[in-house]
């Protein structure tokens, strides 16, 4: 082959074959150069790095451990091989383990995975969130894994007090919420009640229990209207005892309250439920009766009414008679 070509023609291959050696050469040493500053830049982030920066074969065992939080751990050689589950805390809820598994299994990067661990030196486990990517070799084979491993059990003790004093709050304001509806709810009650008192003194003789002057004109005035409605009778029974004065001056007062009460009941029980007794002050008693078919109906009652009050009434260990006189108004 040289002796097909010239002294010229050798020279020249000569030249090409060397620029090719010296252009192979630069590039080699521009990639030699380009690794040494990665290297270096590398080794100067581990050491300033505060993280805990870690490296696991492709089996899942500890390769190494660099940087400041590796250095307070006090590496103990014997971590090394220690598969990455013998860090984890399974039994923690709350935790990325499920996400952690996926990414391993499809060799995949994954980032800011919360997980609990168990801390190498460390009795106690720590809240970390973890980040790594796979690695390869030069033939695309997987090796391992490498990332970073940040402690955050101060942040999740934070929250964990936040959630705490959150609950308290919504416990106390649910609390609080509880006795001031209770508050109310006695209140209003309190207020019915009082209410319901004042409607009844203002409405009810507080000796006989039957309605007064005021609750019987109410009811006149709406059994007159329901009268004139439905084309029915209504009748207004006056009732004046006679020989009540009697007896209240003979037994004393508190034997002619008992003889006024004994007195409302007969009345109540001579009258239907619709209808109304009422105490109108004294010894003056009213019976309105509504929905009256025939006026012969009153006269029966204000005879019912004659009659029962005409029986003796037991006043403690004395008895009194009395008599009624009876008005009828339609």
């Amino acid at each position: 082959m040289v002796a097909a070509f010239g002294h010229s023609d050798q020279m020249l291959q000569y030249q090409i074959v060397m620029a090719v050696v010296a252009v192979s050469g630069l590039l080699a040493g521009a990639f030699s150069h380009e690794k040494l500053i990665d290297t270096a830049l590398y080794r100067d982030l581990v050491e300033i790095c505060n993280d805990l920066l870690w490296e696991f074969d492709a089996a899942g065992h500890l390769r190494e451990l660099r940087g400041k939080f590796a250095k307070s751990l006090e590496f103990r050689d014997f971590w090394l091989g220690l598969s990455w589950k013998d860090w984890v805390v399974f039994e923690q809820p709350e935790t990325d383990l499920a996400a952690l598994r996926a990414a391993l299994a499809e060799r995949q990067p994954f980032q800011h995975l919360v997980l609990c661990v168990r801390l190498p030196g460390q009795e106690r486990w720590a809240w970390t969130r973890n980040s790594g990517v796979p690695l390869f070799d030069e033939d695309g084979e997987f090796v391992g894994y490498r990332g970073a491993t940040v402690d955050i059990s101060d942040q999740k003790q934070a929250e964990a007090l936040h959630k705490k004093a959150e609950a308290l709050l919504q416990t106390y304001d649910e609390t609080l919420e509880a006795r001031v509806e209770a508050k109310v709810e006695e209140r209003t009650r309190i207020l019915a009640e009082v209410s319901l008192r004042n409607w009844r003194l203002a409405n009810y003789d507080q000796l006989t229990s039957l309605p007064n002057r005021n609750l019987l004109f109410e009811h006149l005035r709406k059994g007159l209207q329901q009268a004139r409605r439905q084309w029915r009778l209504l009748a207004i029974l006056l009732v004046d005892l006679d020989g009540f004065k009697q007896v209240n001056d003979t037994l004393g007062h508190d034997a002619g309250d008992e003889l006024l009460q004994q007195v409302a009941a007969r009345l109540q029980q001579c009258v239907r439920a619709t209808d109304t007794a009422a105490r109108l002050g004294g010894d003056e008693f009213t019976v309105l009766l509504q929905d009256l078919e025939a006026p012969e109906a009153a006269a029966a009652v204000a005879q019912k009414i004659i009659d029962r009050l005409a029986e003796p009434f037991l006043l403690g260990s004395a008895s009194a008679a009395i008599t009624a006189s009876v008005g009828i108004a339609l």
